[in-house]
């Protein structure tokens, strides 16, 4: 079968400091997100979270990497920075034979197996220039594990193209399922270990009795296949970064944000925790977006709401509303223990002021002065009776 590939390996990253990048913008404008979707991502809107910027060539342009006999290379790549404080690095690669992929991502590894090399056969180091470009805007691993690989923590959203429109929906499940294990497409395999795995296909095409297109959905891997009879994968390309890139960033900021908060606490002083909430409580106000809310297209709410599900997303972010109502109670408790200390001054001053005062009146009567101890007298008896009367008034 004739199989046309391309992918975007996306690295969560993290940052402290919110900057403008001088990097050309990129428009998040597809006509399947609805007009509340975009405007997260709309530059100057009143809940804009984002800012998505098209990357300078990471390798030289045009160079290409080689693994033995397998090879890729470098397409457009696109920098996602949300105001939450977590980013992502989606990095474009076309290859012919998906070994290629399974080589690069060693899915269930912690560490690298691919040697890279230019076209001339020098070798270098491609995910040291990938942290290393990172690093230029700010950016850092989001977990910290210098031993592991770069690509540990990607997400994977690979394209495949064939020519042959599908007959039924068991053979987009077989073939978008390989894709997702990255191995041949038309491969016998079975593996019902997998439980986070979900399917969305296109609507069937009655004049063709046929489907267009299929996904497979885990927690790592977003699995599309699409037909078409002009194998045109330019134009395949250009669709995937507008219409489908972002369901995955957005999915992803979700989950990382909510991992991301949990860092900053850990790490944050009284001052940044105040901080911190303040973002928590912007993200569950503005940040988040209901599958129902997302598009007006139901295969396009079925991707989002099962890259949800399989991430356990909302369950994160209810967990994000547990750490918002325990800082708030701790700042309750601060605050009390902060106005009981002020209190206790308070008091303190008191007693010592009414024992300067009950001094100076004796010091006044040893005087011996008759008409101090006449008014004296009355004024203590004006406020005995007005104190009876307030108590009888009371009751």
């Amino acid at each position: 079968m004739n199989v046309k590939y391309h992918s975007y390996v996306i690295v969560p990253l993290k940052f402290n400091e919110t900057k403008k990048l001088s990097l050309e913008p990129a428009a998040i404008n597809s006509m399947d997100f609805t007009e509340n979707v975009k405007e997260l991502f709309r530059e100057g809107a009143p809940s804009q979270m984002c800012s998505a910027y098209k990357c300078p060539p990471i390798i030289d342009e045009g160079c290409y990497l080689f693994e033995k006999d397998l090879s890729f290379r470098l397409t457009e790549s696109f920098l996602f920075v949300f105001k939450t404080k977590v980013a992502f690095l989606a990095v474009g690669i076309a290859y012919d034979r998906i070994e290629t992929l399974r080589k690069l991502r060693n899915p269930g590894y912690n560490e690298s197996e691919a040697a890279y090399f230019y076209e001339n056969g020098q070798p270098f180091d491609f995910e040291g220039k990938l942290e290393s470009y990172c690093r230029k805007f700010g950016l850092e691993r989001f977990f910290e594990n210098k031993s592991a690989s770069f690509f540990l923590d990607a997400f994977t959203f690979t394209m495949a193209l064939t020519e042959n429109y599908f007959e039924s929906l068991d053979i987009l499940k077989k073939y978008t399922f390989n894709l997702h294990q990255m191995t041949e497409i038309t491969s016998d395999l079975e593996d019902f270990s997998e439980e986070d795995v979900r399917y969305v296909f296109a609507v069937k095409i009655q004049e063709r009795n046929a489907y267009r297109w299929g996904v497979c959905i885990s927690s790592q891997t977003m699995s599309y296949i699409f037909a078409d009879e002009n194998m045109n994968m330019a134009a395949h390309i250009e669709e995937q970064k507008r219409d489908i890139l972002p369901i995955a960033i957005l999915a992803l900021y979700e989950k990382y944000t909510c991992l991301r908060f949990g860092q900053l606490i850990l790490s944050s002083d009284r001052k940044q925790t105040q901080k911190t909430k303040q973002l928590m409580l912007n993200f569950k106000a503005y940040g988040t977006i209901n599958a129902a809310n997302f598009s007006r297209w139901h295969n396009v709410k079925q991707v989002y709401a099962n890259l949800l599900e399989v991430n356990d997303i909302r369950e994160a972010i209810s967990d994000v509303e547990y750490k918002i109502n325990i800082i708030s109670e701790s700042q309750k408790e601060q605050e009390k223990e902060r106005s009981d200390r002020v209190m206790n001054i308070i008091t303190l001053f008191g007693i010592v002021s009414i024992l300067a005062s009950v001094l100076s009146i004796v010091q006044i009567l040893s005087e011996g002065n008759p008409a101090i101890w006449i008014s004296t007298a009355l004024t203590t008896v004006v406020l005995t009776l007005v104190m009876v009367i307030t108590l009888r008034i009371h009751k």
